[in-house]
């Protein structure tokens, strides 16, 4: 362990300390400092003090890097929390871990600005420096966007990330287009920019000089570190405000497409209502002729867009609607169909029974046999294909309006196979 000296050599391994705290080189191959002092407060390499606290324990840390009067970084190796670290010395960055910090978040001056105090975590790496000016200014990204909004070009705030130095300032931005400079901003307090860090500028602009067609803005920037100044350029953007002149858009015109009349039908048990849609341009008539009732009824000047046709227990009847425009030719078609029919409702009350019988005949139902016995009456002994036909056409509308179903299709279509297979062989043997 090193004692007080001057001019030294440290190698890995050497301890350097005092009761709260107490450093290990390791740097490889080694670190120079002119002067080692160490006292119960302080321990001091070079002019300057690197002292860590923490209430009531020794705090241990590894000296990675040392370059006197420039940087240090240090690994903390103590599990102790709240712990601070004393620099004698204004230091200008910090970096815990892998991020840089800007003054005032975790590191501040202290006595008369005098001493750095750094709050530092357990487990990390940290890196000071005393000089501010490492290097070139450098930019990740500089990003502008914007928008058109009826007939003005919207700018939002743009984002600036650094990549070098550590910290840098930005004194000034500009908004352009593709000829001039459309808007400026000096920030007498500078915005401060951190390595890494993505920073949004105040700086909003609404262009409403009435442009047309396409327009391509850009901004840039003065960002200053040290005596070093950068004249830094954001993407462009291109904003197109249309091809009409303000004012000058003609919009009396005629719409060449027309909607016509149009159909809806609601059945809502024994009422069936009609909703006719049409413009509310149209003078509009409707006709209504019912097929069975022969008659017909026209209703004209009807309400403007929308009439509603009511029918009560018309689903035995068909109804042709026709409809008008009396200031146009415009016209519109639709059949009210029947959706019930008395004979087929009157067969399924009595298969349910509602005539006093439940419509069977042993294992058969009654109107099935009918239906089959119905179907088989064309057959003769001259000719069969006028059986087949009549049995095709039976089974076909009885299986249509419901009064079979597919099972007795199938076994009448099974039968009517066996029927004809018999009667061409007996036909074809002579009788």
């Amino acid at each position: 362990m090193f004692q007080n000296a001057y001019a030294v050599t440290v190698y890995p391994g050497v301890t350097i300390g005092n009761s709260a705290t107490n450093y290990t080189a390791n740097e490889h191959p080694n670190f120079n400092v002119t002067s080692i002092n160490f006292t119960n407060n302080h321990i001091f390499l070079g002019t300057h003090y690197f002292d860590l606290n923490s209430t009531g324990t020794q705090i241990n840390a590894n000296i990675t890097k040392f370059v006197e009067n420039n940087n240090m970084t240090i690994h903390i190796t103590s599990s102790a929390g709240n712990v601070h670290w004393y620099i004698y010395g204004q230091v200008q960055q910090v970096e815990l871990g892998t991020t840089f910090y800007p003054y005032g978040t975790n590191w501040q001056y202290i006595i008369n600005n005098t001493v750095t105090d750094v709050t530092v975590a357990a487990q990390h790496d940290v890196f000071i420096s005393f000089n501010n000016t490492s290097g070139p200014i450098s930019l990740t990204s500089f990003v502008l966007s914007g928008y058109v909004l009826g007939l003005n070009g919207h700018f939002n705030s743009p984002t600036i990330t650094l990549s070098s130095p550590v910290n840098a300032n930005l004194t000034e931005i500009g908004l352009f287009d593709d000829t001039s400079l459309l808007a400026d901003r000096v920030f007498s307090v500078p915005i401060p920019l951190t390595k890494g860090n993505t920073v949004t500028i105040p700086f909003n602009y609404t262009d409403s000089s009435g442009r047309t067609g396409t327009v391509h803005y850009k901004e840039s920037a003065i960002i200053t570190s040290g005596s070093n100044t950068l004249l830094a350029t954001s993407n462009t953007i291109p904003l197109f405000y249309g091809s009409f002149t303000p004012g000058q858009l003609n919009i009396n015109q005629t719409n060449p497409l027309s909607v016509s009349f149009k159909f809806t039908r609601t059945d809502n048990g024994s009422n069936t209502n009609l909703d006719v849609f049409y413009p509310f341009t149209f003078n509009s008539t409707c006709s209504l002729t019912y097929q069975n009732a022969q008659s017909s009824h026209t209703y004209h000047n009807l309400p403007v867009s929308h009439a509603i046709f009511q029918f009560h227990n018309v689903s035995n009847d068909v109804v042709n609607v026709h409809c008008l425009d009396e200031n146009g030719n415009a016209t519109g078609n639709y059949i009210l169909t029947q959706s019930g029919f008395p004979l087929l409702q009157q067969v399924k009350d009595f298969r349910a029974a509602h005539f006093g019988t439940d419509g069977m005949f042993g294992a058969f139902d009654l109107v099935t046999l009918l239906a089959l016995i119905l179907s088989i009456l064309g057959f003769n002994r001259i000719n069969e294909s006028v059986g087949v036909i009549v049995n095709v056409a039976m089974i076909g509308a009885l299986s249509f309006l419901g009064f079979i179903q597919w099972p007795v299709i199938l076994s009448a279509s099974i039968a009517l196979i066996m029927v004809l297979v018999v009667s061409s062989t007996r036909k074809s043997q002579g009788y």
